[in-house]
């Protein structure tokens, strides 16, 4: 059983409409007469027939559905700015930011103590590994304005958790974020399919509307080879690897689970959940 609790507005009909979603999701992957949906004012509790399925939903069924592809730097193209990010620490005394455990600090790459560098492959946008307790040091980091000015203009970054590397590890993953242009978002999608494969688990196709075709076929082109970042509510959910010219606006995103490729779709086809979506409780019901 799942309880959630969504944001108060006074225009009710957001609930019906926030919870009509939630249903359309959950019938993506359950036969809906085997899902149990209440709603009472601005909460909705949901019983799912599967346990196993606790994860993709607390991960992917409650996000409003704002889609983003984006372009990477690779840790060979970021290797000079970690370099000064690391002169300027060494020269500013840290910002004084290392306020506990100072003996543990490298002091030629004070930055090397919190993000642990990622040096091979160096084609990949992930340049390092931090534990939870060191992504909030290094997000101030980041944040210094001397530290800033000396990154490109269309720098940003995200966490992805990854306890395959380190338990409790998260990586850095270096995107741009350019603000003149989209490289592909929600709104240029067309419908979005998830397919069965005899090889795989499962396969989820995005298809372009057509007036963004042409500019897709350039982007994938500037990007052979490279990786791109798919983003969900801002969230890294995949980094695929352009293998070659996508001329007829039919991506895919492969291997992946054949019920999250069913889920993403269903939240590419349909609406944005309007509101905030809270988890207050998860129990396990028999």
């Amino acid at each position: 059983m799942i309880e959630l609790e969504l944001n108060k507005t006074t225009d009710t009909s957001l609930y019906l409409k926030t919870a009509k979603i939630l249903r359309s999701r959950l019938s993506s992957i359950y036969d809906i007469e085997d899902v149990l949906l209440t709603r009472n004012d601005n909460h909705i509790t949901i019983k799912i027939p599967s346990q196993n399925d606790s994860q993709l939903i607390r991960d992917y069924l409650f996000k409003k559905g704002n889609f983003e592809i984006v372009e990477t730097f690779e840790v060979r193209e970021f290797d000079q700015f970690l370099k000064s990010i690391n002169s300027k620490l060494t020269l500013r005394n840290n910002f004084g930011l290392f306020k506990t455990d100072t003996t543990r600090i490298d002091k030629v790459n004070p930055l090397s103590t919190l993000l642990d560098p990622q040096w091979f492959p160096m084609s990949i946008p992930v340049i390092g590994y931090s534990f939870r307790k060191d992504t909030s040091i290094v997000n101030t980091i980041f944040r210094q304005p001397e530290i800033d000015s000396l990154l490109p203009g269309d720098f940003d970054y995200r966490w992805e958790k990854d306890d395959e590397v380190k338990k409790d590890a998260f990586k850095f993953i270096v995107i741009k974020k350019p603000h003149n242009y989209k490289v592909l978002s929600r709104d240029m999608i067309s419908v979005a399919k998830a397919l069965e494969s005899k090889n795989m688990d499962g396969e989820l196709t995005i298809t372009l509307k057509k007036e963004y075709i042409g500019f897709w076929e350039t982007m994938t082109f500037k990007n052979i080879g490279r990786k791109l970042v798919i983003l969900m509510d801002d969230q890294v959910i995949s980094i695929p690897q352009v293998h070659g010219v996508i001329s007829d606006g039919v991506n895919s995103v492969a291997p992946i689970k054949l019920k999250k490729a069913k889920l993403l779709a269903s939240i590419l086809n349909n609406e944005m959940i309007p509101l905030d979506v809270k988890i207050s409780k998860i129990e396990l019901v028999k």
